[in-house]
């Protein structure tokens, strides 16, 4: 069996951009090591940063790539769309 997820996000409206992104993230190896399997991310995670978002997006990406792995259904990636649009503001 090979590497890889078939697990598909939903469309909010105008996301399959940000889908097609997310869909090639996933989908590499040290990617989901780092977020997944090992959640490396979470040793280096820095909340307190003043110039950041207190680690808004990488946790909401990290739940949405876990929700991927671990489902067999479409993904609903709502709040990562509403943390990525408060940080565009």
């Amino acid at each position: 069996m090979g590497f890889g997820r078939t697990t598909g996000l939903y469309n909010l409206g105008n996301t399959c951009y940000m889908n097609s992104a997310i869909q090639c993230l996933v989908n590499i190896r040290p990617m989901h090591e780092y977020y997944v399997k090992d959640k490396i991310f979470l040793k280096q995670l820095n909340l307190e940063n003043k110039l950041g978002h207190k680690g808004e997006l990488v946790l909401s990406f990290a739940n949405l790539m876990q929700q991927m792995w671990n489902t067999d259904q479409v993904v609903r990636p709502v709040l990562y769309k509403k943390i990525l649009g408060k940080i565009n503001e």
